[in-house]
């Protein structure tokens, strides 16, 4: 009785694998949405070079979220964007599907710079010593 259980048990952690890794990729690529075509159709008309509305120039970032400066950037991007303030009532907005994808990217690829960058340095540079600690 307790081997027909295991069998069960790992027949189903079996199927579930099986199932994540077939049907992840094709997910992945219906939820991704390229960062430039979303910011091509709902930022850079009033976010770039030009006209720089709120002192945000999205077209000077790069795309390698590597430099920390760009980084708060795109994350304050994030930010606003899943508040629903960005893109502004007065223009176009994107439906839901589209506008979670591209949250579902950026978020994506912040994490991936994040843990790079974590990864690289570490969690914490430099730390200053409080009071209790300079004393022993």
């Amino acid at each position: 009785m307790i081997l027909k259980c295991r069998v069960l048990y790992l027949c189903r952690i079996a199927c579930v694998l099986v199932s994540i890794v077939v049907v992840s990729p094709g997910l992945a690529k219906e939820r991704q949405v390229p960062l430039k075509a979303f910011l091509d159709d709902h930022c850079y008309h009033c976010h770039d070079a030009d006209t720089n509305e709120g002192g945000l120039d999205l077209t000077s970032l790069d795309g390698s979220f590597g430099r920390s400066d760009h980084f708060q950037t795109w994350v304050s991007v994030l930010d606003r964007v899943s508040r629903n303030e960005m893109p502004p009532q007065s223009e176009g907005r994107p439906e839901a599907e589209l506008r979670d994808a591209f949250l579902g990217s950026l978020h994506g690829k912040l994490h991936r710079s994040a843990l790079n960058r974590q990864q690289k340095f570490g969690r914490v540079v430099f730390r200053r010593l409080n009071r209790a600690e300079y004393a022993n």
